[in-house]
């Protein structure tokens, strides 16, 4: 007799958990379809996306993973994020880090002269104009390491060798 009255009650248990189990499943899907409401002007909701997304400073990330990250808003596609978060069309008022100007038709990221010893490394270089990319000023060169850009006095001083022995420009892809 105690077996026909503990399956209804454990039957109910289970029946009370799988409740629970929509409720939360329910919950998570609405919280996405609010966040996705409440993304700023040009800005999409996504549950999946790239590790960066094209900014002012960067327009062309070359150098990016594409695994997917957590959901949220991405600018819309012809926008960038600019230097405090808002994804703007229009990027030639955004400030240039030290050493850099904004040129109105620049070369791909990691296309440019870099500071490193001599070595043979492929890039996926582009003979494509990027527009108001910010680019190494004249007497400048990038830093390969950190991205920024350097006085090439300075690059002959931290690779302890010869500046032209340092400087590695590169063509078609890859450095000389």
């Amino acid at each position: 007799m105690s077996t026909f009255y503990s399956v209804p009650v454990h039957m109910s248990r289970i029946l009370v958990l799988i409740v629970f189990i929509i409720a939360g499943v329910n919950s998570l899907f609405h919280d996405h379809t609010v966040m996705a409401l409440d993304c700023p002007v040009n800005e999409s909701y996504h549950i999946c996306g790239p590790a960066c997304e094209p900014s002012c400073a960067r327009p062309k990330p070359q150098l990016c993973t594409e695994e997917c990250i957590l959901p949220g808003c991405r600018c819309e596609p012809g926008f960038f994020r600019n230097s405090v978060g808002i994804c703007v069309a229009d990027c030639s008022n955004e400030p240039c880090g030290e050493g850099m100007e904004r040129r109105s038709c620049g070369v791909m990221e990691g296309c440019e002269p870099v500071c490193l010893r001599r070595t043979r490394k492929v890039l996926r270089c582009e003979n494509k104009c990027v527009k108001n990319a910010c680019q190494c000023k004249p007497g400048y060169i990038r830093e390969f390491t950190a991205g920024m850009c350097i006085p090439m006095e300075e690059c002959n001083v931290r690779r302890g060798k010869a500046l032209e022995d340092a400087m590695v420009p590169i063509s078609n892809g890859i450095a000389q």
